[in-house]
């Protein structure tokens, strides 16, 4: 099997969720746009419309975050989490 196209790879590779300003989750990018990040995290229980932040982390081992963006969670579902991002 060939190996993913990096081009194809989201910029982004880990995010760390904080709600109400405490770290609650890390997980995977699964996808991210301008519209929205999803993010691989378990189960949190977050409602539709919780305000969180994420702080992104770039590919690669980076140790520190390169972005914070925030947002409202939009929808949980078998351990993903997406996140409708503020404009």
């Amino acid at each position: 099997m060939p190996a993913p196209d990096p081009a194809a790879l989201p910029l982004y590779d880990r995010g760390m969720v904080f709600h109400q300003g405490l770290p609650v989750a890390m997980g995977a990018v699964t996808r991210i746009n301008r519209h929205r990040v999803d993010l691989e995290v378990g189960s949190l229980g977050f409602e539709a419309e919780t305000p969180v932040s994420v702080d992104l982390y770039p590919r690669g081992d980076v140790h520190a975050p390169e972005r914070r963006v925030t947002g409202y969670v939009e929808g949980t579902d078998r351990g993903l989490l997406a996140i409708r991002l503020e404009r």
